[in-house]
């Protein structure tokens, strides 16, 4: 059986690794909505944005969990900043969820949203986590917390061991609850609520048309894809002769809106299981499962990672109908904008005009 030591050395470098992956994807995500003509025109982009830049915070945390931490002042710092970009980046998620609903459901365009909507949708993650994150670093309970530094006591594990004194973070397990157990519950009510609204929408819009064969159509901007051909990245709804002719249309759209949606919950949701089930069975054992906290350890950090899976889906899934033949590993770069695919094909049957004209 290995010691706490070799156990935290092993976790350090899975929490090393998963962090740099998740730090490689937020930052992906941010360079292709900066370098994209729309930026950050939308408030689905600014979502995205936030989101990505939260997780860099606690990506970069997660990667450089292997460089030491000699005082405690080192400690504090790290695990202020740690609680923010973890404790942050699910918020977003669930931003991005009231975002669909205020689209999808209640139907309001992208003017109303900014207005009335889209300050909460920042103001409340950052400030909440901001404000949680100096409480818990004026209280003492950001200390040594195996491979990094967050809500813990000091010793560890000194609240389950009586015969240890704890010096720091006696309420560290109360506090953890509070400021990190109940913010997933929220974040999880609020993510389950709004996919199901999501869903029973698309469904009493499926039986109308079924009913009436009459549909409203989306115009051609979504959310989910709102690139360079759809800069305005807005939902609207409007009846038009156009509904009469092509009844599939808005069926397919809102389709994609709501399995954009769903990843992106499926996003949220991996790196916290694993988690609130590693933190359950220490509370019921009284102990923790290194099984557990290794699995921990590799999915909790790969937010990033998820989040920039489920930013580029649409976009490679689009290049892939127009590039059957390409790669997956030129539709990624494409879509990146690090190649070019039109005039990689343009090139490509030129040379090969060329060389059938030299045959001649």
């Amino acid at each position: 059986m290995s010691t706490y030591s070799e156990q935290v050395r092993i976790v350090s470098y899975v929490n090393s690794a998963s962090g740099s992956l998740s730090l490689l994807g937020s930052l992906t995500i941010i360079y292709v909505l900066m370098n994209s003509k729309s930026r950050l025109d939308t408030c689905h982009r600014r979502l995205v944005f936030g989101m990505s830049l939260a997780d860099v915070i606690s990506s970069s945390i997660f990667a450089l969990c292997l460089v030491p931490r000699p005082t405690q002042l080192a400690c504090s710092i790290q695990g202020f900043l740690l609680h923010i970009g973890v404790s942050t980046t699910p918020m977003y998620n669930a931003s991005l969820c009231i975002y669909y609903v205020a689209s999808v459901f209640f139907e309001k365009n992208e003017v109303w949203i900014r207005k009335k909507l889209e300050p909460f949708l920042h103001l409340i993650p950052i400030l909440l986590n901001l404000c949680a994150a100096i409480f818990l670093v004026t209280s003492g309970t950001i200390n040594e917390a195996g491979p990094v530094c967050w809500v813990a006591s000091k010793p560890l594990d000194c609240l389950e061991d009586p015969n240890v004194e704890c010096e720091r973070g006696i309420k560290a397990a109360q506090y953890r609850y509070i400021f990190i157990g109940y913010q997933t519950f929220i974040n999880f009510f609020v993510i389950v609520v709004s996919m199901i609204m999501l869903c029973c929408k698309v469904a009493k819009q499926e039986r109308k048309m079924s009913e009436t064969n009459v549909v409203g159509r989306f115009s051609d901007t979504t959310t989910m894809e709102d690139d360079e051909e759809m800069p305005s990245g807005q939902i609207r709804m409007s009846v038009t002769a156009d509904a009469y002719r092509n009844p599939t249309r808005t069926r397919s759209q809102k389709r994609k809106v709501v399995k954009q949606a769903s990843v992106y919950v499926a996003a949220y949701f991996l790196p916290f299981l694993f988690p609130s089930v590693h933190y359950i069975y220490k509370s019921f054992a009284g102990r923790r499962s290194f099984a557990l906290w290794i699995t921990m350890s590799f999915f909790l950090p790969l937010q990033g990672l998820f989040n920039a899976m489920v930013f580029l889906r649409p976009r490679i899934a689009a290049l892939r109908q127009k590039h059957e033949d390409v790669s997956s590993l030129k539709l990624f770069l494409a879509t990146i904008k690090v190649i070019d695919l039109d005039k990689s094909k343009s090139r490509k049957n030129n040379v090969s005009w060329q060389l059938e004209a030299n045959s001649f």
